[in-house]
């Protein structure tokens, strides 16, 4: 067997988007490094190619940190996912091959997959409510202020987990009367959703400083998020994904313009749109005739 070798990883290039592959790379390589040393150049390869496409996706949904990517739960979602692109025989051989890079043992398995979709389903408005007073009725005034900030800049803007949890009080931001978040990854410009223009508009009030506005004594970042959630008061607790999913969600069902979406949404190509359109619910025909008529549009 010819083991894989450093040049060999340095060099591999996927088909994806050069930013999606800038933020994806550092992840592939060093997965690949630590779980492929005993494989052929060939194996590499494959191994390589199925991490790049799990980790763009992983990107263009927002549904975990790529670092928290590689879990037993989360590939089981990407195969069913994976499975409408391509045919479901190659989807389950990725899967075994991402197992392998997550390091999980070879098993006999019985997956459900009738609720493998059920990570990424957006809020209905009865969780929507239950949140906003989540977020507003903490046993702190720390908590009370982080847990708005998840909450807002997540069903308000779409920010992922990442994102929210770099966000500083200088990035949010009131452009003559329309709030808005910079986001530091890209430095794009989110306006807030009307509807929760108030809940960002208190962490505004709680954010005066250039300090992080989640967790900002918090020495290991990637487990804050999870640390505020699990510490706060609540039975029912919301999710970056799933609060990022009922934004995207909102943003479908109320028709705005995919030119404005993607880029507000930090994604780069309407293929990663697919999953959010799944839960999108169906328009009477009276108003799909009238929006197919273009009535009121520009001539």
């Amino acid at each position: 067997m010819t083991n894989s070798s450093p040049a060999a990883i340095a060099h591999y290039n996927p088909m994806l988007g050069s930013a999606t592959w800038t933020r994806v790379q550092p992840f592939v390589d060093e997965t690949i490094a630590e779980r492929c040393a005993d494989m052929s150049e060939r194996q590499v390869d494959e191994h390589q190619r199925s991490l790049a496409f799990f980790g763009d996706w992983i990107v263009q949904t927002g549904m975990v940190e790529l670092h928290e990517a590689l879990s037993e739960d989360i590939i089981d979602v990407y195969t069913v996912d994976r499975a409408k692109e391509i045919v479901p025989v190659m989807a389950e051989r990725e899967r075994k091959m991402l197992r392998r890079l997550a390091g999980i043992a070879p098993s006999v398995e019985k997956r459900a997959v009738s609720t493998s979709s059920e990570p990424e389903r957006p809020y209905s408005d009865d969780e929507l409510a239950i949140f906003q007073h989540w977020a507003s009725y903490q046993r702190t005034d720390h908590q009370r202020a982080a847990c708005m900030a998840i909450f807002a800049l997540g069903v308000g803007c779409g920010l992922s987990s990442g994102e929210i949890l770099a966000v500083r009080g200088s990035a949010l931001l009131d452009l003559d009367g329309v709030l808005a978040v910079r986001v530091a990854r890209d430095g794009r410009i989110v306006p807030v959703v009307d509807r929760w223009e108030e809940c960002f508009a208190k962490v505004m009030a709680d954010n005066p400083t250039d300090a992080l506005v989640v967790a900002p004594h918090a020495t290991h970042r990637y487990g804050a998020m999870q640390h505020i959630l699990r510490t706060s008061k609540g039975d029912l607790k919301p999710t970056a994904a799933r609060l990022r999913m009922t934004w995207l969600v909102a943003h479908l069902e109320a028709g705005t313009p995919l030119a404005a979406l993607l880029p507000a949404s930090g994604m780069t190509s309407t293929d990663s749109l697919r999953r959010a359109m799944s839960f999108v619910r169906p328009m009477s025909a009276l108003r799909a005739y009238e929006v197919l008529r273009m009535m009121g549009a520009a001539q």
